[in-house]
């Protein structure tokens, strides 16, 4: 579909150069819906006139009547009677582990204990010239946020042109970061490019957390693993009645007996704050679950 590594959609806000913009709808009346099967023939041509990029009709198609995990949001204009297709949005939803390594280490959602998170990849986002400034985009970013979380997706991120000054500063007031900057990302041939000349464009990498923030495990939960799977499985062979006794009473003890090592060992447990271990981390709380 797009020109990005692996044939990947390419996500892009589309606006017009500085100036391009001849008139602007002060109160057009404008209504939000899904994007409909009957709303193929306009998104088709609005990515035309909007993007560098080429789509193949298979894309519209799946936009449209949401194939392929793709969800997506429309704005339309009903002031004259009838519907006119004035901005939309396109995503698609997909576990962590399909994502591009890259894009991954990037983000900071590169360790392998993350793969099951769910996130969104911001595909197309587009607003017609004359419709644009009027808080269109910003309104179909926002329904995009609220749906990833509703479908339990932690993260929604996409990619932007390098030239696009107004679609960066768009994201960045929706509180998404800027966390790399990719060299010969975009490779457009249609001639419809800001350069005719040109065919390689950098991107901008963007994120946005729409679920709980998850910190990054850090390099010593490779270590240290084993040896919580390890006292998970001994607690488990433990008698119920030994083991409640020992996991519920033990605390309650620490401070009149350091010389048990079994009270030893509970006093430790909560000493992560100590060595630097956050104790909101994905890893405390897997710690904490396994006893």
């Amino acid at each position: 579909m797009g020109l990005v590594r692996g044939d990947r959609e390419s996500a892009t806000l589309a606006m017009q150069p500085p100036g391009s913009v001849q008139h602007v709808l002060r109160h057009p009346n404008i209504l939000y819906r899904s994007l409909l099967p009957e709303d193929f023939v306009a998104l088709r041509a609005a990515h035309v006139d909007l993007f560098p990029i080429d789509y193949d009709d298979s894309f519209f198609d799946k936009a449209v009547n949401g194939l392929t995990r793709i969800i997506s949001y429309a704005a339309v204009d009903y002031s004259s009677g009838s519907e006119k297709l004035v901005g939309f949005v396109t995503a698609r939803v997909l576990p962590l582990v399909e994502v591009d390594p890259m894009d991954r280490r990037h983000m900071g959602l590169d360790h392998s204990s993350l793969n099951g998170l769910r996130v969104v990849y911001i595909l197309t986002l587009g607003v017609l010239p004359e419709y644009q400034r009027l808080g269109i985009a910003t309104k179909l970013i926002d329904w995009l946020e609220d749906c990833a979380a509703c479908m339990g997706a932690s993260v929604v991120f996409l990619h932007v042109i390098s030239y696009n000054q107004a679609a960066m500063l768009l994201y960045q007031k929706s509180c998404f970061r800027c966390v790399a900057c990719m060299e010969n990302f975009y490779c457009i041939r249609s001639g419809r490019q800001i350069n005719p000349n040109q065919t390689r464009y950098d991107a901008y990498l963007f994120m946005k957390w729409v679920g709980e923030e998850l910190h990054k495990p850090g390099p010593w939960e490779g270590a240290i693993a084993p040896f919580r799977h390890a006292f998970a499985q001994w607690n488990a062979c433990l008698p119920w009645l030994c083991r409640d006794q020992l996991f519920l009473a033990g605390p309650t003890h620490v401070a009149g007996d350091s010389s048990n090592p079994l009270n030893a060992a509970v006093r430790e447990q909560p000493s992560f704050a100590h060595h630097g271990i956050d104790q909101n981390s994905m890893f405390y709380r897997l710690f904490k679950r396994s006893h």
